[in-house]
């Protein structure tokens, strides 16, 4: 594992905005993987102190590939995939809202952004209702400059999803009608 205390995380934005227009936000989703069986093959690290430990139950966000600082080759995600699988674990797409003055660029479907930590946790705050639209506002213009674009994840993300839809496309089905079309095919 890379020797990183990663400090952001990664968001893809998803292109549907909220439809108040006194308070445009963006949709986008980040990675989370989640554990629900006992495991005795955890340590908690904090305060210096790596502490091993009985999993009853984990959910986390993922901030960055174990291999690297960011994703930065389609194998790096499908691995994340394959090892937390292996595992008896989850990958799952959470979403978030975040406010649009906020991105640095006019966000696209399937943009990804790095998002600061602090950020994120007044996001996250707003969105399971713990603090009030003018607070997030207020904290937001703090912290405007802590979104960035990431080009390489953009690319590599992009890149992973084409290569995921030719694979189910290409597979037969185990029930033939529910074969995915690509839309050339459906003229």
């Amino acid at each position: 594992m890379v020797g990183h205390a990663a400090t952001e995380l990664l968001v893809g934005a998803q292109g549907e905005t909220l439809s108040r227009p006194f308070f445009p936000m963006v949709r986008c989703h980040y990675i989370t993987i989640e554990f629900d069986e006992p495991g005795n093959q955890w340590n908690l690290g904090f305060d210096n102190v790596q502490l091993p430990f009985l999993m009853l139950g984990l959910s986390g966000v993922v901030l960055a590939p174990a291999e690297d600082t960011q994703f930065s080759h389609p194998n790096l995600i499908e691995g994340l995939f394959n090892r937390v699988e292996t595992s008896r674990g989850l990958v799952n797409l959470e979403d978030i809202w975040i406010p649009a003055e906020l991105f640095p660029t006019a966000p696209e479907v399937g943009s990804v952004f790095r998002v600061g930590i602090d950020l994120f946790r007044w996001l996250f705050a707003f969105r399971d209702s713990r603090i009030s639209r003018e607070v997030l506002e207020r904290q937001s213009r703090e912290l405007h400059n802590r979104i960035r674009f990431s080009a390489i994840e953009t690319k590599v993300f992009q890149a992973w999803s084409a290569a995921v839809i030719e694979s189910a496309e290409s597979r037969e089905p185990k029930n033939p009608r529910l074969r995915l079309v690509s839309k050339r095919d459906q003229r």
